[in-house]
């Protein structure tokens, strides 16, 4: 079970760790925080290899971490593997401006329902009804 915290949102937002993750980590360190996936695609040339966690998704590249996203809305799929209460979006936005982390809109990941900020860090976070359902971060190279 994967318990998320505001601790464990603020922790990512400032020094991008999640529950222990953090880019570059090994394939070895991820099994051992989180434990076998769920559901995992090998990496085929110089596609991503993806170990699911259900609503937690890491992408590896040659075994090491190079991003991750957490999706709440995957929760009717992965109930009971999850707790986690969404965040209202004005607490987000409050703290990231009390931090001074820039932040724009991101228009690329605008849903119908909902909007995407993303940091000039490289996280993004998705809002839906006002309240944040997924964030993650993805980088090319380490």
């Amino acid at each position: 079970m994967i318990r998320v915290s505001f601790q464990d949102v603020e922790e990512f937002i400032v020094i991008k760790k999640f529950k222990g993750l953090e880019l570059g980590a090994s394939k070895l360190h991820v099994i051992s925080v989180f434990g076998e996936p769920l559901e995992h695609e090998p990496q085929k040339g110089k596609n991503y290899e993806i170990c699911s966690y259900g609503v937690l998704q890491i992408y590896l590249l040659n075994r090491m971490v190079v991003g991750f996203t957490f999706d709440y809305q995957k929760i009717h799929y992965y109930r009971e593997h999850i707790e986690y209460t969404p965040i209202d979006q004005e607490i987000i936005l409050r703290y990231l401006n009390n931090y001074q982390i820039e932040y724009s809109e991101n228009l690329l990941l605008k849903t119908y329902d909902g909007n995407t900020v993303s940091t000039n860090d490289g996280i993004s976070l998705g809002f839906v009804d006002n309240k944040l359902v997924a964030f993650g971060l993805l980088v090319l190279s380490i």
